[in-house]
């Protein structure tokens, strides 16, 4: 057994078939790759990695499956999903998500599956008594106990909310202990008791804090559409294949981009040197037509055809004015449920009046935003904002 120390859990026990796993290169790569993409430009400390996140998922489905009184071999598989939940993740991790979709029509959770098919983790998993379908399954929330490794209420949400805060900064409250030890088996899935509520709500406040003070911030979202944008140009150019970007890490992409012969060389050294757009205008979403707003977020011809008309009419580039039009921010929590002191099961949102108002908070923070060269930021609200409510409102 071996010990690895962790700034969030104290100790994290690896057995021989966490060990063998953690040590394939797939799951190496994932030290590469930030968990926050481009978080550090706000906030310093943010250099945390996929692979601590993904030894903290591994940490939490142990006590998860210990308290809930699961066999040994199943506690494999699911420490096993948790651990690999990731792999699939590009550079800069959630910032190739857009990427993934438009040039290879998948999402980071195909390419983990895919993962789970093919290269070592299959023969590792085998060795060790577990098979790499039922890993598959409980990657994708599948069975009994999937809802652990992806769920509402799943261990990689509660270890990236404590890691992101504990990296960040910006301190928030959640009793993981209580929400762990007060999981429950019941014959509608999985459930949290009624007596740990409070700790379900503190989870969700947590979460909506986070997504306002980081994953939502403007400057973090500035550095990540660069990079977005930095890499379409590579892409297009062909200097990079589409197939190389579940291979890359933030290290390589950005030594590929450095050396682009296209303005994607330019955007990644301002990047570095954090000389970053501006954003110029901001707009709530329900200032627009939800439909508009959903289907320009779903296509990035549609975002590039509004920038080249906004850039056309404000004498930029194209190339440098961006368009941030985020999915709206969802609280899967709330469809949680929650193992009533009567014995019946209701969701999360039923039992709790906070959680049901979270959900209309959310959706302040949901927010386009205009991104442009600081030489062009005074004057571009002006011209930009009747060309988005044309189109959007």
């Amino acid at each position: 057994m071996l010990r690895v120390r962790d700034p969030i859990h104290n100790y994290i026990h690896l057995d021989a078939l966490g060990q063998e796993l953690a040590d394939a290169p797939k799951m190496q790569r994932l030290r590469r790759l930030h968990q926050l993409g481009t978080g550090s430009l706000v906030y310093p400390g943010a250099n945390h990695t996929r692979f601590d996140h993904s030894l903290g998922a591994w940490h939490l489905a142990g006590l998860a499956c210990e308290c809930l009184g699961v066999s040994p071999s199943e506690r494999k598989a699911v420490q096993a999903a948790a651990l690999l939940h990731d792999v699939g993740h590009g550079p800069f991790s959630h910032t190739s998500d857009p990427l993934y979709r438009d040039y290879l029509g998948k999402t980071h959770e195909d390419l983990t599956l895919e993962a789970l098919q093919k290269g070592a983790f299959p023969d590792i998993l085998a060795r060790h008594g577990v098979d790499a379908r039922h890993v598959g399954e409980l990657v994708r929330g599948k069975g009994r106990l999937g809802p652990l490794v992806s769920g509402d209420l799943d261990v990689d949400r509660m270890d990236y909310l404590m890691r992101d805060s504990h990296y960040t900064g910006v301190h928030v409250g959640v009793d993981l202990a209580r929400l762990v030890q007060d999981l429950v088996l019941t014959p509608q899935g999985l459930a949290l008791r009624e007596s740990s509520l409070m700790a379900a709500e503190m989870l969700l406040v947590t979460r909506l804090q986070m997504y306002a003070s980081v994953y939502f911030h403007r400057t973090c979202r500035v550095g990540e559409r660069m990079i977005e944008r930095a890499f379409r140009l590579a892409l297009d150019a062909k200097e990079i294949r589409p197939e190389q970007l579940p291979l890359m890490d933030d290290y390589a992409g950005t030594m590929l981009l450095r050396h682009s012969k296209t303005d994607a060389a330019r955007i990644m050294v301002n990047v570095d040197q954090r000389k970053l757009l501006k954003v110029a205008l901001e707009e709530p979403m329900g200032d627009f037509r939800e439909e508009a707003i959903l289907d320009l977020a779903a296509s990035a011809k549609r975002q590039q055809a509004l920038e080249a008309e906004i850039a056309g009419v404000l004498g930029a580039s194209p190339v440098d004015v961006i368009l941030d039009v985020p999915e709206p921010a969802t609280l899967p929590e709330f469809d949680a449920r929650v193992l009533r002191d009567d014995g019946s099961v209701a969701p999360l949102d039923e039992v709790s009046s906070l959680v049901r108002s979270l959900g209309l908070s959310q959706r302040d923070h949901w927010r386009l935003r205009l991104m442009v060269p600081a030489g062009k930021r005074e004057e571009a609200p002006a011209v930009a904002g009747p060309i988005l409510h044309k189109h959007l409102a």
